[in-house]
């Protein structure tokens, strides 16, 4: 079974971020991943699952680091969280029993970073912009904020979790996951 999922399941960016009832593509970009979606499909189809499970879009293999991404053409308050989060463990169970030789979740935990991807803000949701600034200046931090009620997976699940718009995905991390 590894082997064809390897083989077969590779897509870019642009194809893994198009979303199908908007006519949109979130992200516009020639590199691949791991189509996570199409894999959980297969599993369907051959009968290894009873239903199709719900997955994270796209999965990155970048020498010692794993990247789980998560495309959602919403604004930040349209994201259904619960949704979100019940993708987490079946993506990782997908990457730890199809994509990968002999590793553990823990080990796989270590070198795993999550994003979740949403769509930017049609218009500069300033007041939320600047609370976000002010709650770091308060907290004496440059980190980025968690969102979607993720922050309890981060050391759980992953060693870091991005919640950033697209625009922040592409201009700060695109490149850094194929270095």
């Amino acid at each position: 079974m590894q082997g064809f999922i390897k083989k077969d399941n590779i897509q870019s960016f642009s194809k893994l971020s198009y979303d199908n009832e908007h006519k949109v593509v979130l992200i516009e970009d020639e590199r691949k991943g791991y189509s996570l979606d199409t894999i959980a499909k297969f599993l369907k189809k051959k009968d290894y699952t009873k239903d199709c499970i719900s997955s994270c879009d796209m999965f990155i293999i970048n020498k010692s680091k794993y990247y789980f991404i998560e495309f959602k053409n919403q604004t930040t308050q349209n994201v259904n969280k619960k949704k979100l989060k019940f993708k987490i463990l079946p993506s990782i169970m997908i990457v730890a029993n199809c994509l990968l030789d002999n590793i553990s979740i823990a080990d796989l935990k270590e070198k795993s970073e999550l994003f979740v991807v949403y769509k930017n803000e049609e218009k500069p949701n300033f007041g939320f912009d600047r609370i976000k600034k002010k709650q770091r200046e308060i907290a004496k931090r440059d980190q980025e904020d968690i969102l979607f009620e993720m922050a309890d997976m981060k050391g759980e699940f992953f060693y870091d979790i991005h919640t950033i718009d697209q625009s922040e995905f592409v201009n700060n991390y695109l490149d850094k996951l194929y270095d």
